[in-house]
């Protein structure tokens, strides 16, 4: 791409950490999104899996069923990390 031209990437992955997964969910309502364009969008809990606060354990019931609903993956916690996708 050089300057001044126009680019349209096209988004074929897109990886979700558990530490942004809310605040991602939250925007996608706002944006009143039903279903992902990306061939793969996953969710992960990386973060929040071995030492949960309580709201991480609300967030681990939750938003799996977001994710799902709307086309994407949700890895379980304690299923792995995303970090050298």
């Amino acid at each position: 791409v050089r300057p001044g031209t126009y680019c349209e990437p096209k988004m074929t992955t897109v990886g979700s950490q558990d530490t942004t997964g809310p605040m991602t969910r939250d925007e996608l309502k706002d944006l009143a999104c039903l279903g992902f364009s990306a061939d793969l969008v996953m969710q992960s809990f990386c973060h929040t899996a071995a030492y949960p606060k309580p709201i991480d354990v609300t967030t681990h019931h939750t938003l799996p069923d977001f994710i799902m609903t709307r086309g994407g993956v949700s890895l379980r916690p304690g299923d792995g990390i995303i970090h050298s996708w």
